[in-house]
């Protein structure tokens, strides 16, 4: 219980700044948002993205708006591609640190880059929430927690180019000292991500959580999964318990 007690208290504090960044934001979105924007257009200008759409000249929110107009996921293929490929520069100025694939109700995975800085602003947007609503609502925050955010069963892989494909773990979506924190307080352990069937692995899940008595927080990012993990705790009711 000291240790539990010890990790919330850790990752609270860990939490609070990105609360802080947050409502000062709230005061002014339009501004705050602004400002973002234009820190990644200049963080970004090398790319190969910004030259062609010349984003270096870009100084306001309509600019970017008229030189990036709106576009889906397959017209930012060929860039996707080449980054796939190993090429650096392409989307961002910094190297991709890996891809992580998305697959929605419909349509093919979409690999979605993630770069060191999107990682940390993630984080950020995390620690915002989980800080809020540990301020709010503190008896949920002080037990052990459920994610899922990543695929369950899914090899190791890498692109064409080398680039690793997907996060080893939930807590390594965060990464740093707050992902590892974060670990100490999970219901099931990331290591049953690595499971080689998605069979084991939801049998895996499914018996961690049944044996947690003061679970506190569930957040699944994949709605049907939450469903395909119920209905196997209901098919398999007699094994599990």
């Amino acid at each position: 219980m000291i240790r539990r007690t010890v990790v919330n208290g850790a990752l609270l504090a860990s939490s609070l700044p990105a609360v802080g960044r947050l409502r000062r934001a709230l005061k002014d979105p339009r501004k705050a948002q602004e400002a973002l924007l234009l820190r990644h257009l200049s963080a970004n200008a090398p790319s190969s993205f910004a030259r062609e759409h010349g984003l270096a000249r870009v100084r306001t929110l309509r600019e970017f708006q008229d030189a990036v107009p709106p576009r889906d996921f397959d017209a930012h293929l060929p860039w996707i591609r080449r980054a796939m490929a190993g090429e650096r520069g392409v989307l961002t100025a910094e190297p991709v640190k890996l891809f992580e694939v998305t697959s929605g109700s419909s349509g093919a995975a979409k690999h979605i880059p993630y770069t060191a800085s999107l990682q940390r602003q993630f984080r950020g947007a995390v620690g915002a929430w989980l800080g809020e609503l540990a301020l709010e609502r503190p008896a949920v925050m002080a037990g052990p927690s459920y994610w899922s955010v990543t695929p369950l069963a899914r090899a190791p892989s890498r692109t064409e180019g080398g680039v690793p494909v997907g996060f080893a773990s939930d807590a390594e979506v965060l990464g740093g000292w707050v992902g590892r924190l974060m670990e100490r307080r999970l219901a099931v352990p990331s290591a049953v991500a690595l499971c080689g069937e998605l069979e084991s692995a939801l049998y895996a899940s499914a018996r961690f959580l049944l044996q947690e008595p003061d679970l506190r927080f569930v957040s699944v990012w994949n709605p049907s999964f939450l469903t395909l993990l119920l209905s196997r705790i209901t098919a398999d009711a007699e094994r599990l318990l």
